[in-house]
């Protein structure tokens, strides 16, 4: 899956060759995510836990309809759940930190207004795992987990001529990021809203 990442950015890049309009830019946003674990037949999903994102683009403009947009990005994902044991009330929260790379493609169906696909992998830089209950929290390493995560986006926005823009993006995570003992899996899914600026 690696192999085929970095194919298809090459790829993507290639193509741009002299023909592209190079432009580079920043974004900033909030992401929603939450994580499934299934093991056998039990599967469970957690709430979502909200948190942020950020990093910077660059845009390669193949025509007036269609780009391609490589990103590099810091993205804290996981996902939180309660449960109550003996009267007790337990928080848990999953802290991960990846480092994204999506390479969108991304098309311009009319007056600034654009639709985005495409792969993402992510390289794990962070995993934590806070519990809190009577009053005390308690953080701790994940330690059973994957470190690169493969996802797909898709996603819709609005650009302005001025060079700001706003976006909604939904990464699929596809890779099984448990590595511990037996058959689980274990993967997140994000929602991403947020603005951009394009120098």
């Amino acid at each position: 899956m690696k192999k085929k990442f970095f194919v298809f950015a090459a790829a993507a890049m290639m193509t741009t060759g002299v023909f592209a309009q190079v432009s580079f830019g920043v974004k900033a946003g909030l992401n929603l995510s939450k994580y499934t674990v299934e093991f056998g037949d039990e599967s469970e999903t957690s709430d979502n836990r909200i948190s942020a994102a950020f990093g910077g683009f660059m845009n390669y403009q193949l025509s007036d309809k269609f780009s391609i947009q490589p990103e590099l990005l810091i993205s804290m994902e996981g996902g939180k759940e309660e449960s109550s044991v003996e009267g007790f009330d337990i928080k848990s929260t999953s802290k991960i930190t990846f480092l994204n790379i999506p390479v969108m493609a991304k098309a311009n169906i009319a007056n600034g207004l654009y639709l985005e696909a495409g792969p993402q992998l992510g390289f794990k830089l962070s995993a934590k795992n806070e519990m809190e209950a009577a009053g005390q929290s308690k953080e701790e390493d994940i330690e059973d987990m994957k470190s690169m995560n493969f996802a797909l986006g898709i996603g819709a926005g609005y650009e302005m001529e001025n060079g700001l823009g706003i976006g909604l993006r939904y990464n699929l995570g596809l890779s099984n990021l448990y590595d511990g003992e037996g058959d689980g899996t274990y993967k997140i899914n994000t929602i991403n809203i947020g603005v951009s600026y394009k120098f």
